[in-house]
């Protein structure tokens, strides 16, 4: 993978930017074949989760079709979120998705009171019943499962994803010692490296939340049109617990990113398979 540094100048080589974005996909389409096709496939069970909401009615026999534009922006950014990820983009891949997130727990709102929508339409013209019903701890619902969780990733994004602070800062800069003739080096890489395990640990996290996403829909729309049948499907944290064991042997940091941003539960390294479960 080719990292660019930016020395002595603000203004990057767009050109070679653009290469190193589709070099990488191609390697990621490589290492992370398996986690592309579990994308895919989590992504289309999402989308025929919430297509019920255009050709169903709930169980009161009203329409829900007004749900369709929030699980649409669901689907559209958890698609933004990965194309920077299989760029080894781990840190755009969050910010991307964060819209999307927010619009999930959103319809959570609306479905626990449909008079939400009003107060959601009318936020410019009065904000603090806006701030009331969806700011913060307030965007929790009753209707959508694991909803608190989804809450404080979305937190988590804002803090750490969303602003200029020092670890975002920090988090893709290094300093190099000066020549003679320059005083200070910095260099800011735009891409994850290829074989770290940051990259990695962010891939299993945000596949992972997004297959969370997932059984809450399925929940939440047998709770509004009624129960009906699923195929099986295996848990991606199943899948994939022995890998992500080992990389917390290898890098524990990454246990962080596990267990805050993708929702995989974290006991400690002296349980189990590395301290993880689903």
């Amino acid at each position: 993978m080719r990292s660019i540094s930016c020395e002595n100048s603000c203004v990057s080589d767009f050109s070679q930017y653009l290469s190193a974005f589709q070099q990488n996909v191609e390697i990621f389409r490589r290492n992370c074949a398996g986690d592309y096709n579990d994308f895919e496939s989590i992504i289309e069970n999402i989308h025929d989760c919430w297509a019920r909401a255009g050709v169903e009615r709930d169980q009161q026999g009203r329409s829900s079709a007004g749900l369709l534009p929030f699980a649409n922006l669901l689907i559209r950014h958890a698609i933004f979120g990965f194309q920077h990820l299989a760029s080894y983009q781990s840190f755009l891949a969050w910010s991307v998705f964060r819209p999307g997130l927010e619009a999930f727990l959103i319809t959570g709102k609306f479905v626990d009171d449909p008079a939400n929508a009003t107060v959601w339409k009318n936020r410019n013209q009065d904000w603090k019943a806006y701030e009331k019903a969806f700011s913060r701890k307030n965007i929790i619902s009753r209707s959508l499962p694991r909803s608190g969780e989804f809450q404080q990733v979305l937190k988590m994004l804002n803090d750490d994803f969303m602003h200029p602070n020092p670890e975002f800062t920090w988090r893709h800069m290094a300093a190099r010692p000066a020549t003679v003739r320059e005083r200070v080096v910095l260099e800011l890489h735009y891409f994850d490296r290829v074989k770290g395990q940051i990259h990695e640990a962010n891939v299993l996290a945000y596949v992972n939340l997004l297959n969370v996403i997932r059984q809450s829909s399925v929940l939440l729309t047998n709770q509004i049109f009624g129960e009906r049948p699923e195929a099986a499907t295996v848990s991606y944290a199943d899948k994939n617990m022995a890998r992500a064991a080992a990389m917390i042997l290898r890098e524990p940091m990454t246990e962080t990113i596990l267990k805050l941003f993708g929702l995989w539960t974290v006991t400690g390294p002296q349980h189990g398979h590395g301290g993880l479960s689903r």
